[in-house]
């Protein structure tokens, strides 16, 4: 398990990539993929100093010995239970909009339930500066609200 400062040291590595490839189209669908990372190794180095230290070790067990949850169910089970629900809205549109970008399907998004596929390419579909806002905007707040950086 990574501690806390290389959780951080983590984020703050994706967190400049996001920002320097939203700014450089046509690569900026890969920023998007770089802040949801960051979100991820942000919220870790968070949740170090809680009870559950770690997602990935504290996910909870079954009598027979299996997780009874995915890493990520987990995790966003923790977000959504830490923090408010704006926060978690946040992390959510930041993961489904890098699914979009890395599976080029829309079936998360919304309430679809079988997968819509683009017919483009994603950085097509994300226009550049709906990829900035995704950086600038929606990953600022889950940070904030994480207490490691100002909005």
């Amino acid at each position: 398990m990574a501690d806390r400062h290389v959780h951080l040291s983590q984020a703050e590595h994706n967190k400049k990539l996001a920002k320097k490839l939203v700014n450089e189209p046509p690569y900026h669908d890969w920023g998007i993929t770089a802040s949801f990372y960051s979100a991820i190794h942000y919220f870790e180095c968070w949740l170090y100093d809680k009870r559950e230290k770690h997602t990935e070790t504290s996910i909870p067990v079954g009598r027979d010995g299996k997780f009874n949850t995915s890493p990520h169910a987990w995790r966003e089970k923790l977000i959504h239970n830490h923090l408010s629900e704006e926060a978690f809205k946040k992390f959510r549109k930041l993961r489904d909009a890098s699914e979009t970008a890395r599976y080029l399907t829309l079936c998360r998004i919304g309430s679809r339930k079988s997968p819509q596929w683009l017919d483009g390419l994603a950085s097509d579909y994300f226009p550049p500066d709906e990829a900035k806002n995704l950086v600038e905007i929606d990953l600022a707040v889950f940070l904030a609200e994480l207490g490691i950086i100002k909005k």
